[in-house]
């Protein structure tokens, strides 16, 4: 009987050993890796993406929030070119403590001008029209000052009206001015800004009429003074 469990614990013991053989001879003489071995890549389209999860916050609609207040850095990548498409209508609107300069575009033009003249009266002539100027071939005169001074030879009689006579764009016109007496003996005046314009070649006269025709008034001024500008 004694030699019977003898044999049976030699026998396990047999088995224990030969299994602690064939592991650890399966373990060493495991195959190694083939040379050369590379990582694979997984190439998808897009109509068969990858499925991955993302790490953090994202916007669906593919919008990038950037929070705080970052320094972004441009810097120019060639040459510019700025430009304006068409003929786009600008309207300058500035307030009246900051008004928009301008200047006359004849302004380069001008060329400054004045005439004196005398004149008489002559006895039984209720009315004289001396020229005063000419305006010269290609300009346009622009009067801007008329002054004229009349003494009348007696005290019954007065200045009815003085007036500047010019054409424009071939149309005669006469300019009422306002006659005042001097206080001195019967001696008149007419002293007034205007802007009266004369055309090419045209003559600007001053009229003065009295109210009676006795009589001579001689040496009687009167002056003009403003611009010429050049006709295209």
């Amino acid at each position: 009987m004694k030699s019977i469990k003898s044999y049976f614990l030699a026998a396990a013991f047999a088995v224990l050993v030969g299994s602690l053989v064939l592991s650890g001879a399966y373990t060493s003489n495991a195959a190694p890796p083939p040379a050369g071995a590379q990582d694979v890549k997984v190439v998808n389209t897009s109509a068969n993406p990858v499925p991955t999860q993302a790490q953090g916050t994202t916007d669906i609609a593919g919008i990038v929030s950037v929070t705080n207040t970052p320094t972004v850095l441009a810097k120019q990548g060639g040459p510019w070119n700025v430009g304006i498409s068409g003929t786009p209508t600008v309207q300058i609107d500035n307030a009246a403590n900051a008004p928009v300069f301008v200047r006359e575009v004849d302004n380069p033009a001008r060329h400054a001008f004045q005439s004196s003249i005398l004149f008489d009266i002559p006895d039984s002539f209720i009315e004289v029209c001396p020229t005063l100027a000419t305006v010269p071939i290609g300009k346009r005169m622009v009067i801007q000052y008329v002054s004229a001074r009349v003494t009348l030879p007696f005290s019954d009689q007065k200045i009815d009206e003085i007036r500047l006579r010019t054409t424009v764009n071939g149309v005669e016109a006469f300019h009422d001015l306002k006659v005042e007496p001097t206080g001195v003996f019967n001696r008149f005046r007419v002293a007034q800004p205007v802007q009266v314009y004369a055309d090419p070649s045209a003559l600007v006269e001053l009229c003065v009429s009295r109210t009676l025709t006795a009589g001579m008034a001689p040496f009687n001024s009167a002056t003009l003074s403003g611009y010429l500008v050049d006709i295209p």
